[in-house]
């Protein structure tokens, strides 16, 4: 998008974040609160030099999940982790694009590791926690192994304050993030043709980052 110029005349953006590519028909998977109360919603590729208009195929305020649909030229899509075996520990990292007062041209790339995977609370909530930075606007990022495989979707960041008064403990830099099996379920329900696989070896961290810098794209939400 050209400074000045709107992808929908009359209005204006009020808030992004992020999405990522999943399927080769152009939908992006991202979370119900980056769309939700959007009058309409657009897509930046991030290799792209503007935004588009997308579409909202189907979202779920439960699972913080939305899938939408970009017609301008598909880039490389994700593929997810399959099967999906995280142990505490286990390197992963965040590319997305979070808000610095400024939006950055390029997304950012942070890496952390898996804080808890198996606990059975998170797991009934479908999902997993991460020792990461989570900032405003890498909301519906993906979170990708030490191989370039998705593994989840970044959903929000632990109130840590909040957390502290609760319990005395210093918990910084923990997101939660929606497990990659309840994303997949989601998608299925819209019929989404995604793909996984485990065949890549460890990649250093610029490698993850050109690999997981082609299925990202910034989302826009207008009014």
């Amino acid at each position: 998008m050209q400074p000045g110029k709107a992808v929908f005349p009359g209005m204006r953006m009020r808030s992004s974040g992020t999405g990522f590519f999943v399927s080769r028909d152009g939908h992006l998977l991202t979370n119900h609160h980056v769309i939700d109360g959007c009058l309409r919603i657009s897509v930046k590729p991030s290799r792209a030099p503007g935004h588009l208009p997308a579409m909202l195929i189907g979202a779920a305020e439960p699972d913080d999940l939305a899938v939408i649909q970009y017609f301008g030229q598909t880039p490389t899509v994700a593929q997810y982790r399959k099967p999906l075996d995280m142990q505490i520990g286990d390197k992963i990292a965040v590319i997305g694009h979070p808000l610095h007062g400024l939006v950055a041209i390029k997304p950012i790339f942070v890496t952390g590791k898996v804080r808890a995977f198996r606990e059975e609370k998170l797991r009934r909530w479908g999902r997993f926690a991460i020792n990461v930075d989570i900032r405003r606007g890498n909301s519906g990022g993906p979170v990708v192994d030490d191989r370039g495989y998705v593994v989840g979707v970044v959903s929000a960041k632990i109130n840590t304050p909040a957390m502290f008064k609760r319990t005395g403990q210093v918990m910084g830099n923990i997101g939660l993030i929606i497990r990659q099996d309840r994303a997949l379920r989601f998608l299925d329900r819209f019929n989404v043709v995604y793909t996984g696989g485990d065949l890549r070896h460890p990649m250093n961290d610029k490698a993850l980052f050109d690999l997981a810098h082609l299925f990202v794209a910034r989302i826009g939400c207008w009014g």
